[in-house]
């Protein structure tokens, strides 16, 4: 009599995507082991590499994310004969954050660890029926790094290290994420108060143009911050330069009803900006308010002005240290 021994591959999902569990012949396995070449738990990294954390970023926010990446190439590499757990377990960070959302504190005040596998935050347990062999496919395990803290974050390297396994619950560990490279963070000191600034520039008569180099009058404004004491500030400034190529001249707006022969003019100090140069803009002494101030003036380009909309747009950019 012949005998028919069936094999059966099914699909196991957990949270929103799913991970590959063979079902095997009851004789296909002799007891919980390696599989494909593998002879011992393998390893995969990941690095984030530097991290700039703005102080006004909310708490819960993700601030990066990485992945392993395909354990063995995706193909199934350990498994038991017998019913078995599969357990995936933090390692280097244990301590549950007062963010909760199994979110870990790190070494990083204020920067929390949080360890998936296909949408499942570790740690959790899974039971399986023998017999039957598992697959850690891609993306393989996602780290991602999490905000903590309603203010600033500490500023430091993360520790390298196991971030998390993945084990068959009283036979061997069979996957590892780890922490490698320089992972460091930078905490921004400074959140910008006001990211949209309005520049009234006012009405000017075309006869206060008198020739190039002739310009409107000063409009005073400034950048609204609040920053943290000691906090060296610099900006930079950006929009679209006037094609004559004078240093901090911004071009007109596009417009059919647009004015002809002026931009506009930033200066900073009493000196004209160079757009994209990155300005040392002081260093704060307390915490608190901290304004950059800033000028602008409508400037002659051209031999000749005609009157119209005169409305330009430039962006800035917060460094500090």
């Amino acid at each position: 009599m012949l005998g028919v021994q069936r094999t059966l591959i099914r699909l196991f999902c957990f949270g929103s995507a799913a991970w590959v569990l063979t079902v095997l012949s009851n004789n296909a396995l002799a007891s919980c082991r390696f599989y494909n070449g593998v002879s011992s738990a393998l390893t995969r990294t990941v690095n984030f590499g530097t991290l700039i954390v703005q102080r006004d970023t909310p708490i819960g926010t993700v601030l990066a994310t990485a992945n392993t990446g395909a354990y063995n190439g995706g193909r199934y590499f350990y498994g038991c004969s017998v019913n078995y757990v599969h357990r995936f377990a933090m390692e280097q960070f244990r301590v549950i954050s007062a963010y909760g959302n199994n979110v870990y504190n790190t070494n990083i005040a204020g920067v929390g660890i949080r360890v998936l596998f296909f949408g499942g935050a570790m740690p959790y347990d899974v039971n399986f029926n023998g017999p039957s062999t598992v697959a850690l496919p891609e993306p393989g395990i996602t780290v991602q790094l999490v905000k903590t803290t309603s203010g600033a974050v500490g500023a430091g390297v993360l520790t390298n290290g196991r971030l998390a396994s993945g084990s068959i619950v009283n036979y061997f560990y069979a996957a590892y994420a780890s922490l490698s490279g320089s992972n460091t963070i930078i905490p921004v000191a400074c959140s910008v108060s006001n990211t949209s600034i309005p520049v009234p520039m006012g009405n000017v008569p075309r006869s206060q143009f008198t020739g190039p180099g002739s310009a409107g009058d000063e409009i005073n404004f400034s950048i609204p911050l609040d920053c943290d004491a000691n906090t060296r500030v610099k900006v930079a400034l950006d929009g679209n330069a006037h094609s004559s190529g004078i240093a901090g001249v911004l071009a007109l707006n596009a417009s059919p009803t647009a004015a002809t022969g002026v931009g506009v003019r930033l200066y900073y100090n009493n000196a004209p900006v160079t757009l994209r140069t990155p300005i040392a803009a002081g260093t704060t002494v307390s915490d608190g308010p901290y304004a950059i101030p800033l000028v602008a003036r409508y400037y002659q380009t051209d031999a000749n002005v005609t009157a119209g909309q005169a409305n330009s747009t430039a962006t800035f950019t917060m460094t500090y240290n």
